[in-house]
């Protein structure tokens, strides 16, 4: 039966063999049943022509009852082979036969009569002949012969039909299924080279083109739509990396430059204040052994811009980053995340200092702090986990017991999740996201290669940089 799973090869086999098959045994039958007729009324015209020269022979011997000559007249039948009986009738009364008369000879007679003197059936023929002298009749010539011999010719006619149409199909499957070959199987590979791509991505493969037909002419336009989409792929992937090229120059400039204003404010700024600060203690300082109010006063505005600019400089760099490393800056970020968002903030760091390349380290330092600003502004969380691990790789995991990433609807279209992810791919890391039913809130992680600063050795425990 033919489906849609099968192939195109297939059905067009299923087809052929089904429509061959069905042609070739209708022509076979309608002319074997022409043979049969044919024969079968060839036969019976010649016993007709046989029983009229036997009646006419025999009807003065039966006008003269010579029964001598009866006989002699029915021995020519001995020379026809199909007839098996014959026998010679007048008035009612049997007068001579030939052969063994079959014993319902009474109701063959009078079949006979009722059907114009011919009863036919599939293995034999019986026969009436009126015998007429002076042209009165005088008697009956009944006379039977036998088909098996036709029978066993027909039978031998369609066994020969049958092996030429199993001689026929065994030559033309194999021819036909070549030709049918010749426009499945490039369409096949088409389809399979199509899977490939889409599979593995490789554009790199492409047709052999056999012959200049329609198919040929389709493999030809499945080859120059690949290199149409190789180029522009190239394309692709060169803008890709020319504007991640710029995104890392753009991201390395902004955090040299938050670097140098976060230091001038600190340095500059800082020390401007304090200064302030001291000379409005000198010049409005205590009277009469008592601090002037508003000396006092201030001071006080004076400690609180000290401490507004400071905040701006950790926000824009954190020197404990640069001071103290990454280890104690992911701690840091903890800790200001809880004090700042009166969240329960768990942070696991290794017990030893992470020596690591100084922009791996800035870049896992702003995942880690975009993280948690999404998880301040989307999640609604009441605990969230840090957890920091170096082996072969750098792991940076942060997990919430929020809502979920999907629910909050800030999923793959996020900038700031986009940021992250191009901040991972400049390190030649990657980003797992998990936000199912299964796992409660959202949990990040992020994988990177263990680069080490030049010419520095790795810490106790970590890995090869890979």
């Amino acid at each position: 039966m033919l489906t849609r799973k099968h192939s195109i090869h297939g059905r067009f086999m299923m087809a052929f063999s089904a429509f061959t098959t069905i042609m070739l045994f209708a022509a076979l039958g309608i002319s074997i049943a022409w043979f049969f007729h044919y024969e079968r009324q060839e036969m019976r015209e010649a016993l007709l022509v046989d029983a009229s020269i036997v009646a006419a022979q025999s009807s003065a011997a039966v006008m003269f009852n010579d029964v001598q000559a009866m006989t002699e007249n029915l021995g020519v039948l001995h020379h026809v082979k199909a007839v098996r009986w014959a026998i010679l009738v007048a008035d009612g009364e049997r007068l001579v036969h030939y052969g063994q008369v079959p014993e319902d000879l009474d109701s063959l007679h009078r079949k006979l009569r009722e059907n114009n003197g011919v009863i036919e059936h599939l293995s034999r023929i019986v026969l009436r002949q009126d015998i007429i002298y002076d042209g009165i009749i005088r008697g009956e010539l009944l006379l039977g012969a036998d088909l098996t011999e036709l029978n066993v010719q027909f039978g031998a006619v369609v066994l020969f039909g049958v092996l030429l149409v199993a001689v026929f199909m065994f030559i033309a499957l194999p021819v036909f299924h070549h030709i049918v070959g010749t426009i499945s199987g490039p369409l096949g590979e088409l389809a399979r080279l199509s899977q490939l791509i889409s599979t593995h991505g490789d554009q790199g493969i492409r047709v052999r083109i056999s012959y200049q037909d329609e198919v040929g002419r389709l493999g030809a336009a499945f080859n120059s739509m690949l290199d149409s989409l190789a180029q522009r792929d190239q394309s692709l992937r060169k803008s890709r990396d020319q504007l991640r090229a710029l995104n890392a120059r753009q991201q390395a400039i902004r955090e040299e430059e938050r670097t140098r204003i976060a230091h001038e404010i600190h340095d500059d700024l800082g020390q401007r204040l304090t200064a302030l600060k001291l000379e409005i203690a000198r010049h409005l300082g205590e009277r009469n052994g008592t601090m002037d109010p508003e000396a006092l006063k201030i001071g006080r505005m004076v400690d609180d811009t000290v401490k507004a600019v400071r905040e701006i400089s950790w926000d824009l760099r954190p020197s404990v980053l640069d001071t103290l490393g990454l280890t104690a800056a992911i701690e840091w970020l903890g800790e200001d995340f809880q004090r700042r968002m009166a969240t329960r903030c768990r942070v696991t760091v290794p017990a030893q200092e992470l020596r690591v390349d100084p922009e791996v380290a800035t870049h896992l330092f702003r995942i880690c702090q975009e993280l948690l600003t999404n998880v301040a502004r989307h999640a609604r969380a009441s605990r969230v986990e840090i957890r920091l691990e170096a082996a072969q790789r750098l792991t940076l995991e942060v997990s919430d017991n929020g809502i979920g990433i999907q629910a909050s609807s800030h999923g793959e279209k996020s900038l700031g999740l986009l940021g992250i992810r191009e901040r991972t791919h400049r390190l030649g890391g990657i980003v797992t996201i998990d936000s199912t039913p299964d796992f409660q809130g959202t949990r990040v992680r992020v994988t990177t290669p263990y680069i080490l600063p030049a010419e520095t050795n790795p810490p106790a425990g970590a890995g090869d940089s890979p």
